[in-house]
């Protein structure tokens, strides 16, 4: 129907895609294949997404922090794994950019905030603001941090976050909640 339409989709895939190993980048790098036989796309490959979203139930590692926050609990955070994140809200302007625009097309956009972090880090910096304890552990988890052209942000005139930034919004959003 969108090819036929000519109908813009917006992807959103996964850092996963750069070395798919496991079902899931597998799937995602499959997905990114059939996305890419249509004429106006947009795929967007965020690595781990960090912010508050309307979904506060599922299990996953924000909204576990986000529970740890209300719940005033100590928590456990990997350190092994460094990488750059992605925020909601960076992901979010970006996709509004893409829709306002209408002349972005047929790329994929790496989505990350500038500046390697951990969920260790992650988890510590906004979980002091809380006064909430976090214990770093060590799962020798090493997946490389893939390399990407930075440039297709100022090509592209999109939204730029750094990983400072979004971590200061993302604690002001939760004193908030």
């Amino acid at each position: 129907m969108a090819k036929e339409k000519n109908i813009k989709v917006i992807y959103i895939s996964t850092f996963a895609c750069y070395n798919p190993s496991n079902v899931y980048g597998k799937t995602k790098h499959e997905a990114e294949k059939s996305i890419k036989k249509l004429n106006n796309y947009v795929i967007i490959r965020p690595s781990l997404i960090v912010g508050l979203s309307p979904n506060a139930q599922n299990h996953n590692f924000f909204n576990d922090l986000l529970k740890a926050s209300k719940e005033k609990q100590a928590v456990e955070a990997d350190s092994s794994w460094e990488f750059e994140m992605s925020s909601l809200t960076h992901l979010s302007e970006t996709i509004e950019t893409i829709i306002e625009r209408g002349d972005i097309n047929r790329v994929t956009i790496p989505l990350v905030e500038h500046g390697k972090t951990s969920r260790y880090k992650i988890a510590k910096t906004i979980l002091e603001e809380f006064d909430i304890e976090v214990k770093e552990i060590n799962q020798n988890r090493i997946i490389p941090i893939p390399d990407f052209n930075e440039s297709i942000y100022t090509e592209l005139n999109l939204p730029r976050k750094s990983y400072d930034e979004s971590i200061k919004q993302i604690i002001e959003e939760l004193k908030d909640k």
